[in-house]
């Protein structure tokens, strides 16, 4: 039986009972397409809101298997409600449950999904004793699946066209982890926490006898640089997020996006990679702390550049400007 004790903080957010006080936000929320995408219901009038809202109210403990716990997630510092996660009590016997969490696109990739998905699994295991909990997605929804995969959640199915959703045959996959590999976990990185910033490594050399290997890591600019073309910025505001490495290059080729620390680090790129391009380029201002992924300066190269290994949240991008090569660099 869990009951937990409100509020439930975290680093940056706070994981409380929904009230009826919660209605417009959480109806600004569960009535954008882009939020139901990958989930079982479509997206929802400011009704269907308040029923919704009224069947969260309820679920406030978990006291027999099948019952769900509902909590509101809002930002510590402004109190602002920003999305909702869910722990379901599958099996006393089996000691088994589930996660679940949506969360406002405007906040997506500050690594919020990731500390309350965090505080959920603690709660599954050192509150309601469990064994074994899981996360199910959509196959296509890729930024949830790096959700589960940065908690230490392992992939255990992929379900092929298993289930009817909205009128398509979609994927399923199935992630999963045990109470003691919980516990025996690194933390998950976690960008933009007080008094922070993202996660960075030194060089990565095999190490000398005796030595560790790792360099000290550079400092991390207040906001680093990416060139691209606007035919690829286009297609990653879409996606809602940006995978292009450099120019020729994917994010899956490439493991990392390259960025440049300042503007002479910017001009290198433009000579060597986009000298002879003729298609509209944009210059893209990053904020570092809006990352989710590992940001790496590595300090035991001769050109010390920025790697973001993994995809570019929309929502770090501080500005997109056209840019135009120099004619004395071309």
């Amino acid at each position: 039986m869990l009951k937990p004790s409100h509020p439930i903080r975290t680093d940056r957010l706070i994981l409380r009972p929904f009230t009826r006080g919660d209605l417009e936000a959480l109806h600004a929320i569960h009535s954008l397409p882009e939020v139901t995408r990958y989930l079982y219901w479509p997206a929802r009038d400011r009704e269907e809101a308040a029923e919704a809202l009224e069947t969260k109210i309820g679920q406030t403990a978990l006291t027999a298997e099948g019952q769900v716990l509902a909590l509101a997630v809002e930002l510590a510092a402004t109190g602002e409600l920003i999305g909702d996660g869910v722990l379901i009590w599958h099996s006393r016997l089996h000691r088994g449950g589930e996660i679940g969490y949506v969360l406002h696109p405007r906040h997506h990739g500050r690594g919020y999904a990731t500390e309350a998905a965090e505080a959920l699994l603690a709660l599954g295991f050192d509150g309601l004793d469990l064994h074994r909990i899981v996360g199910r997605l959509d196959g296509r929804n890729t930024a949830s699946a790096r959700v589960l995969e940065r908690l230490g959640m392992r992939r255990e199915a992929h379900l092929v066209s298993n289930e009817m959703v909205k009128g398509e045959w979609t994927d399923e996959l199935v992630y999963a982890i045990l109470r003691h590999e919980w516990h025996a976990r690194p933390h998950p990185p976690r960008a933009s926490c007080p008094d922070t910033t993202p996660q960075v490594t030194g060089g990565s050399l095999p190490a000398p006898p005796g030595g560790s290997g790792h360099f000290a890591p550079a400092p991390i600019p207040a906001t680093i640089l990416h060139l691209a073309l606007a035919s690829d910025w286009d297609a990653g505001q879409a996606a809602g997020e940006y995978r292009v490495s450099t120019l020729g290059r994917t994010l899956e080729q490439e493991g990392f996006i390259h960025a440049c620390s300042d503007p002479a680090q910017l001009r290198q790129v433009a000579r060597r990679f986009f000298r002879d391009v003729t298609a509209p380029l944009v210059l893209l201002t990053v904020d570092p702390t809006g990352l989710d992924v590992r940001l790496e300066i590595p300090a035991d190269s001769t050109e010390p550049f920025p790697h973001i290994h993994g995809p570019l949240p929309i929502t770090s991008v501080v500005s997109a400007s056209p840019f135009t090569i120099p004619a004395d660099d071309r």
